[in-house]
């Protein structure tokens, strides 16, 4: 059944959409007592469609450039089984977007140029920025560098050239990146041993690089949860589900509990074993407070909502996930490299955690994204 809004020729601006003239759509809303609401702005309505726990999957009400009217355009299926199909959509993304898509796009590809710099530039290749850490430490930005590479930049420069075409397939890029872009920005910005004149280096003249990078994962954090509805997440099993949370749960917890054992010994002794500690104590810091103050709470979180939320909070398990995907590679990486170089701070215990947090990452990813993937190779 299709449905479309009564529009006022004499009127230019958005008139509200009048739901009484819905005869089927009313009748089914009163029977449940879900009270629609007329007004000018689409997220009202759609708000209002959404408290009524009425619709399974539901979309945005959008307003028609050409008439100036609100439209719906979407496609509603209710638990009872009634399908309400309206208008298709003029709205490529199918949802009203925080920032101009234009931004979103010349955004990833700033990151992802910036990135690229970043990473050609640093010990990994060319060796022009010198950062202020230990040989170990550089070793560990080598990894970073290398994932980054291979990982951050095709997702940030693909995705930008596709939201700059307008494709939907963007936000599935693009959500997996900001987390991880602002963690790289703080972390080499920051996490450097300033007050130590045994480290020399030039990483501040690069600050402008670090900067780009962390404005724009905020810019792509704020705009890419927009881009997503409940009908984009996939059915999910729930025996399979909790499955996968409980071993996912279970070494994030090992991996906490690896970081505070380390935390209580240099409160007790003023040192790690490996020596760690006394040798870059700002980046050992930062990375304890980043691990145990967001990246494991953000893992517990999404874990969370994957269990009890999965559809109404899709869009932010996704952020969750591509940000361990990115980041544990990374960190895998790191400890890689680390062992590579016969590095005398690598923990023996360390590595088998961080391959097993990042393998049950891309699983969770894939899992997440396993519709997507499957209409890859559908005819």
């Amino acid at each position: 059944m299709g449905y479309k809004s009564a529009c006022s020729k004499q009127n230019q601006q958005a008139v509200p959409l009048d739901l009484t003239s819905y005869g089927p759509v009313m009748k089914y809303l009163q029977a449940r007592n879900a009270r629609p609401i007329p007004t000018k702005r689409s997220s009202g309505i759609y708000d209002t469609l959404a408290r009524s726990a009425t619709f399974k999957t539901f979309s945005t009400i959008e307003t028609n450039p050409d008439s100036k009217c609100l439209i719906a355009r979407t496609v509603m299926r209710t638990r009872g089984g009634l399908e309400i199909v309206s208008e298709p959509s003029r709205n490529q993304f199918g949802n009203e977007q925080l920032l101009p898509w234009y931004v979103v796009g010349v955004a990833a590809l700033v990151c992802g140029v910036a990135l690229l710099a970043i990473s050609l530039l640093g010990p990994l290749w060319l060796e022009s920025i010198q950062y202020r850490t230990s040989q170990s430490g550089i070793w560990q930005t080598e990894g970073g560098d290398l994932v980054n590479l291979i990982l951050m930049v095709p997702l940030l420069l693909i995705g930008g050239v596709l939201q700059m075409l307008r494709r939907d397939g963007a936000k599935y890029f693009l959500v997996l990146t900001p987390l991880t872009l602002m963690y790289v920005g703080l972390s080499l910005g920051l996490g450097q041993e300033w007050g130590n004149p045994e480290y020399t280096g030039n990483v501040e003249n690069y600050a402008w690089l670090y900067l780009v990078i962390i404005i724009g994962g905020l810019l792509l954090l704020i705009s890419t949860l927009s881009m997503f509805r409940p009908e984009d997440a996939p059915e999910f099993k729930p025996r399979g589900l909790k499955i996968y949370v409980a071993v996912m749960a279970l070494f994030l917890l090992l991996f906490a509990l690896m970081w505070m054992s380390e935390l209580v010994e240099v409160i007790s002794t003023g040192n790690t074993s490996s020596g760690s500690y006394e040798e870059t104590p700002v980046v050992w810091w930062l990375v304890r407070y980043f691990d145990l103050g967001i990246t494991i709470p953000l893992g517990f979180v999404a874990l969370y909502l994957l269990l009890t939320k999965p559809r109404r909070a899709y869009a932010m398990v996704l952020l969750f996930f591509g940000f361990f995907v990115t980041l544990g590679s990374g960190v895998l990486a790191m400890a890689l490299v680390m062992i590579a170089n016969d590095d005398p701070t690598m923990q023996a215990t360390a590595l088998p955690v961080f391959g097993a947090l990042a393998a049950l990452a891309w699983g969770g990813l894939l899992f997440l994204l396993k519709d997507r993937l499957r209409g890859l190779f559908r005819r």
